[in-house]
């Protein structure tokens, strides 16, 4: 593939003995699947495309194999289309460090976008005349063949399944902080943790339960074991006084050694889902924060209203969390770090559920988007591939390389 760090056998670059422009006739397109790699290479000693099929399709090298030259910085969904005015990205894999190359070391570690189309399947042929030629032998040095002759894929993608908008599993345990009367104190199962050079920071403030008080750079939450049989957890919060932006609250779940934070950023208005930033809110008023657990990934979604969620970031998963910790959870999650700025700041933390699967229901509106085909072909004795998305027999978007 001549991904940095790694050799394949797919795709090696090639010594060429002949110029194809003079003679084209050894370079013809075949198509190579390595089930072992989950892996398919499209390729003709000219050209290659390597796909990743697993957990969902995506370009993972682009190749010139007479030059060796690699034209894919960064992997990308495969097609975006606009359906009801509503944009959809097709295929894809997410969760690389960087965008400024592919090392082939990241691949496996590569997630799906669960709201993305996802790859179901392909079909492999020769290439195929997409509209009838007429053709002007008048003004060809030679006849033609119609269609090129050369190879296809067909990658066969069905819709994403719709965030809920709001969660259906069972609750399997729930805290109600806002109802709780005041001096009321949390039950052992609750640990609460905060920044030691901060005497003040605490998850309770005049008596009332989940009212953080902390350094606008400070900690101050608290940790409960994840409960067992638990797909998703949903907090209700607000950010109060709080301005900051890397320290603004929120949750961290632990999980297989490392914590990943979901935070607000109140100085900003945004979200932050384990370093990406995204989505919209108003400080001034509560928002939603959850996360659902969902094939080995960690969706991170927020809503302002509780009812329309973005996903904000999608992370490997492969364990179930061991602990949540929610308030000011820190730069680091820990819950017991502190930075530079000291002023005292309040935020509340209403409440927590956390839920058992969710019902296989699909919703209407993606039930009924359609499938999307995205067809490759390369040519016998050219280097150009050629990419179209089809939406049934419509012409969605299509692009050359």
């Amino acid at each position: 593939m001549g991904l940095v760090g790694t050799g394949h056998s797919i795709g090696q670059v090639s010594q060429l003995r002949t110029d194809w422009l003079v003679n084209p006739a050894p370079f013809k397109a075949r198509i190579i699947e390595n089930k072992a790699t989950h892996e398919l290479a499209l390729e003709n000693g000219l050209a290659c495309r390597v796909f990743r099929l697993s957990p969902n399709a995506a370009t993972i090298n682009l190749q010139n194999l007479s030059s060796g030259e690699l034209y894919l910085r960064a992997i990308a969904p495969e097609a975006r289309v606009k359906i009801d005015g509503a944009d959809y990205q097709v295929g894809g894999l997410e969760g690389a460090p960087i965008a400024n190359y592919i090392d082939a070391a990241w691949v496996n570690g590569l997630h799906s976008d669960p709201q993305a189309y996802q790859f179901a399947g392909y079909t492999l042929g020769a290439t195929q005349a997409r509209f009838p030629w007429k053709k002007r032998l008048e003004w060809m040095s030679r006849d033609l063949p119609w269609p090129p002759p050369g190879r296809q894929i067909i990658m066969h993608y069905v819709p994403p399944s719709a965030p809920p908008a709001r969660l259906g599993g069972p609750v399997v345990l729930e805290q109600d902080f806002a109802s709780m009367p005041l001096g009321s104190r949390l039950d052992a199962r609750w640990k609460e943790l905060k920044a030691p050079s901060f005497a003040r920071a605490s998850f309770y403030n005049e008596g009332k339960v989940g009212e953080v008080m902390s350094a606008n750079a400070g900690s101050a939450c608290i940790e409960h074991a994840w409960p067992a049989g638990a797909q998703s957890v949903e907090v209700l919060m607000d950010s109060g006084e709080d301005d900051s932006n890397s320290w603004g609250p929120g949750l961290a779940l632990v999980a297989g050694g490392r914590v990943m934070r979901f935070i607000t950023r109140p100085g900003e208005g945004k979200f932050e889902a384990d370093g990406k930033v995204a989505g919209t809110f108003d400080r001034n008023k509560p928002c939603h924060l959850r996360v659902r657990l969902v094939n080995e990934t960690a969706i991170f979604e927020a809503s302002a209203t509780g009812s329309d969620y973005a996903t904000i970031n999608v992370e490997a998963c492969p364990q179930p969390p061991s602990a949540l910790r929610m308030g000011k959870v820190g730069i680091n999650g820990s819950g017991t770090d502190s930075g530079v700025d000291k002023g005292m700041v309040r935020c509340h933390i209403s409440k927590v559920s956390w839920r058992g699967p969710e019902p296989a229901v699909q919703t209407a509106a993606h039930a009924n988007l359609p499938e999307i085909d995205v067809h490759y072909e390369l040519y016998d004795g050219n280097p150009a591939l050629l990419e179209v998305a089809r939406r049934s027999q419509h012409y969605c978007q299509g692009r050359s390389a």
